[in-house]
């Protein structure tokens, strides 16, 4: 796809900034030098900045100035959030995504994580279960409960990026997760449920960050099935 003309200003703003030739809380130079610099129109330049400013990369100070902002802001995930959530349900790489943060964050927990946070850990663990293997909890309960369970975990992990990136991704995922939960309680395999969550409990206040991968593996049968919309559901394992 060709770009316009703001779509080349923005780059070049990006470029400044990312190369670091501007720095967090310094400020940019002024409309008529970016348009002497780029040989561009104002309208160009103030349209650029202003999508950028929208983007939380940028802050305008009103009869100062235009300055890289030095901190992080929300906005900053707003575009990657819009994305995400118009995201194909059907699509496995939400899937993907989230077992690539996932790993990353819970690997974070169990490396950082105090006495204290793995208490906390357990004890929303205990509370899924509790919902979980309770007949009359709806959907929405157990999952509400999971979420909790995993924002308790990104709190281990002492990482407030890494938290609000996690955020992210529940929201957009939030409608295929309760589906899932339908699918495997539809399934009979509330076990699946609780053993899952007590097979990553047990690897994380253990500290083995090394099987991770393969217990979110296992964790995110049921979802993957709901992303790849098959007809068939997977056999419940024997328990054991």
């Amino acid at each position: 796809m060709r770009k316009t003309v703001v779509d080349i200003t923005m780059q070049y703003i990006l470029n400044q900034v990312s190369s670091k030739k501007w720095k967090p809380g310094s400020k940019i130079p002024t409309e008529f030098e970016l348009m002497e610099t780029l040989d561009v129109s104002r309208n160009t330049v103030r349209e650029a900045i202003k999508v950028l400013e929208y983007l939380g990369l940028l802050e305008i100070r009103r009869a100062d100035g235009t300055y890289v902002v030095n901190h992080f802001s929300e906005k900053m995930l707003n575009s990657w959030s819009c994305s995400l959530l118009i995201e194909d349900e059907k699509s496995t790489a939400l899937l993907e995504l989230r077992m690539v943060i996932e790993s990353g964050i819970f690997s974070l927990a169990s490396k950082k994580g105090t006495e204290d946070d793995m208490k906390a850990v357990v004890e929303a663990s205990e509370n899924f279960i509790r919902l979980a293997e309770d007949e009359a909890s709806s959907p929405e309960q157990i999952l509400e409960a999971d979420l909790k369970y995993r924002e308790t975990i990104c709190n281990a992990a002492d990482n407030q990026l890494a938290s609000r990136i996690n955020s992210v991704i529940a929201q957009a995922s939030y409608s295929s997760r309760k589906r899932t939960i339908e699918e495997t309680i539809a399934c009979g395999d509330r076990f699946h449920m609780v053993d899952s969550h007590r097979k990553l409990t047990d690897t994380i206040i253990n500290r083995r960050w090394d099987e991770l991968d393969g217990v979110l593996t296992y964790c995110f049968k049921y979802w993957g099935v709901v992303l790849q919309n098959k007809q068939e559901s997977p056999v419940p394992e024997e328990r054991k």
